[in-house]
């Protein structure tokens, strides 16, 4: 991201390139025919009543880094949703209703480094989820109901749910 500083009458504002695409609290249901313009860096679809995003949904958004998905009721996320999107570094999914995750849901974001699932119903992380995931490095899964516990595939993880061990997460 290039950053130009700007010193308006003694005042300095941080003018950034990063494109929002904000379609926040508009009661949306379904995004699959919403456009996302291509230059787009951050795209903000929280607080909405979003049931669940496609597959390949986020493909072609080459400068993608962050999504905001939170505060929807989202109950699913196909496979291979953000896939296609390497640039992606952060992803909110907080305060939905998803209860698996699924070993294909996040593949195709190897940058990812920060994925917010907090406040879900999730009960099961399936074996090898962020398998593709290497550049992950804060995970948040509390207050869900986990009960089972397996390798999920992670190598880089310093924050785990706000906890530094995995056995925290489990009941």
């Amino acid at each position: 991201m290039h950053i130009a500083y700007i010193t308006l009458f003694s005042v300095m504002f941080v003018i950034s390139e990063e494109t929002d695409y904000i379609r926040s609290s508009e009661g949306l249901t379904n995004i699959t025919n919403i456009i996302i313009p291509g230059n787009t860096t951050i795209v903000r679809f929280s607080h909405n009543q979003i049931s669940f995003v496609p597959a390949n949904y986020f493909k072609n958004l080459t400068s993608l880094i962050k999504i905001f998905l939170d505060h929807n009721g989202m109950t699913d996320i196909e496979d291979s949703a953000f896939s296609q999107v390497p640039s992606v570094r952060h992803i909110w999914i907080n305060n939905n209703q998803l209860t698996v995750i699924r070993e294909m849901m996040f593949s195709g974001v190897p940058n990812l480094s920060m994925l917010r699932l907090y406040a879900n119903q999730i009960h099961t992380i399936e074996e090898g989820s962020f398998k593709e995931n290497v550049a992950l490095t804060t995970l948040d899964l509390i207050r869900n109901s986990l009960q089972v516990c397996v390798n999920y595939g992670l190598r880089n993880l310093q924050i785990l749910g706000g906890y530094l061990h995995p056995s925290y997460l489990c009941n």
